[in-house]
This record gives structure tokens, sequence and C-alpha cells, in this order.
């Protein structure tokens, strides 16, 4: 069947599915660049080509390639002076795709929407929302200088998640001293947030109550009827 004969659902699913595979083979390839021999298992030059091999040589690399102790090191790198760099920024943007869609995702991967403060134009960004209490909230792994939790506040924390449909509402900045309990949920569901906070997961409350004033937390909340 040809591109033009194919319905507007089956398009949007064949782009989804071409920016997944995309956003993991970008994945692999940088972390095998970065990581060093003693951390792959199998010699490096091996596994070059076979990441390439679509669709299953990506993720075999991520799942069975690589040695525990180095990936934190890499997304630390990613992120380096709390900003990412351009492998970051691509890799955030197949992702978007991948979790605005809602396709074989669970629900806390979304993708935020949310008008830059200073060209108003709407920027997407991949997040993993933690539930706590029956309430799902955004954590800033990177501190109060990411650039999506300045957008936030300069649009009065109206955004849009993404996950299969739109979702208009608004993030609610939380106090500090209520951050903890929600910054150790986000830790137990996004491991890529794990390398960026300086707490174990397994930590007692009192350690996340330490770090709680540098990590940005909203809480999402519906919009009032009518609101726009």
């Amino acid at each position: 069947m040809r591109w033009h004969e194919m319905s507007r659902k089956r398009r949007a699913v064949l782009l989804t599915l071409a920016s997944a595979e995309i956003a993991l083979t970008a994945t692999a390839a940088a972390d095998l660049w970065a990581r060093p021999q003693r951390e792959v298992r199998g010699p490096k030059v091996a596994w070059w080509p076979f990441i390439f091999v679509q669709p299953v040589g990506a993720p075999c690399y991520l799942l069975w390639g690589r040695r525990s102790g180095g990936r934190g090191a890499f997304l630390r790198r990613l992120y380096r002076g709390g900003r990412p760099n351009r492998l970051a920024r691509a890799m955030n943007r197949c992702w978007a795709v991948v979790q605005g869609s809602g396709l074989l995702l669970p629900s806390r991967l979304v993708t935020l929407e949310v008008p830059s403060r200073t060209s108003g134009r709407v920027l997407s960004l991949p997040l993993v929302l933690a539930d706590h209490d029956g309430k799902r909230y955004a954590v800033s792994m990177l501190g109060p200088d990411a650039g999506w939790v300045h957008n936030v506040r300069a649009a009065g924390g109206r955004v849009t998640l993404r996950h299969g449909r739109r979702e208009a509402v608004r993030l609610v900045e939380v106090d500090p001293a209520e951050r903890a309990p929600v910054i150790r949920r986000y830790l137990a569901v996004a491991p890529g947030g794990r390398p960026h906070i300086p707490v174990d997961r397994r930590a007692p409350l009192s350690e996340f109550e330490r770090i709680a004033a540098s990590l940005p937390v909203f809480r999402v909340e519906d919009l009032p009827s009518g609101a726009t």
C-alpha cells in the first residue's frame, strides 16, 4: 500500500513507530560511543552494525549489551550543566512523538506542550508523571533552571499533556514541605531521572526532604469548566 492510500490513523501509527526506532537507535548509538569496552558485553566493534538492524538491534543492545554501572554517567553527560546537549534534544523530540501517541506505553509517560516564554512557540517535551495519593505530579529532575519549568511558570501553569489524546491542565507548583514523598515516588517510576537526583530511590523520606527545595514539583489539576 502506498503512503497516499493509507488512512490518517495508519500514517500516524507508522510515524510513531518510526520515531520510536529512531529514538532507540540514537540512544543505543550514543551509549555505545560513550561507554568504555569494559562496560560492554562483547566487542564494541561487533555491536556497531548490529544496533542498526531494525527493529531488534538497538533494543537488544540496551537490554543485554551493557554491563551495569555506566548508564548513569551516560545520562548525566546528556544533560551536563543542567541543560540538554544536541543529542539529548534530538532524542527528546523523538520520544515526545512516541509518548504523545500513547501507543503501547503506560499512561504516566506523557508529552508536555507549553508555550515558549520567549518566542511563544509551543514546545514539546517527554515527561514521566509520578502518582501519589491519587494525584499526578511532574518533577524537574534537573532542578529549578530547567527550561520547561520556566516556561510553565511563565504560562501560569496552563499546559497540555498528550498521551493518545490532548488534555488541557494546570500545573500547580507544590510547596517544598510537601515534595519529598512525590520525589521518592518519581524515582520509583522514572529510571531516567535517578542519575540526576543525588538520593537513592530506597532512601528514607528524610533524605528526600533534604533536597526537596531544589527540585520543583507541579501537581496536575483539571482546568475549570469553560477555562481557556
